[in-house]
């Protein structure tokens, strides 16, 4: 549906963030999630033409030892269309520094570092983000 409408929209190109702990217990785990995630958008970019990437996000809800293992993951896609790992969620409840290490591994992995942040803690959470990760 997002690629759909930004096609519609005139855009060329579409980079996702998704965050596939929140699908892993109803697909079968985080592999699963993030498999069945790539061909959804490998499909939608073969139907609309639009060219499509993911951005792999951590959950600042969750612990950072999570993140790391996200950007693991994350690197190891990078073949099928992994392009960045993000953070997301609510910035008051996890500073951007908690998952430095998680960003380091993405970085080192030839992966973009797209943390969300300023949406609830304003311009100092984006200067987190930047100084941080």
């Amino acid at each position: 549906e997002s690629a759909q409408e930004d096609v519609a929209d005139g855009s060329g190109w579409l980079e996702i963030q998704v965050d596939p702990t929140s699908y892993a217990p109803l697909l079968g785990g985080l592999i699963p999630a993030i498999e069945i995630i790539l061909d959804a958008v490998d499909s939608a970019a073969r139907d609309t033409g639009l060219g499509m990437r993911v951005v792999i996000a951590a959950n600042r809800m969750k612990h950072p030892l999570d993140a790391r293992t996200l950007a693991r993951l994350a690197v190891r896609y990078a073949d099928r269309g992994v392009v960045g790992f993000g953070l997301s969620n609510d910035e008051r409840r996890g500073m951007a520094r908690d998952f430095d290490r998680a960003f380091a591994i993405a970085r080192d992995g030839g992966l973009l570092a797209a943390p969300h942040g300023g949406e609830l803690a304003g311009p100092s959470s984006v200067r987190d983000c930047l100084d941080d990760l």
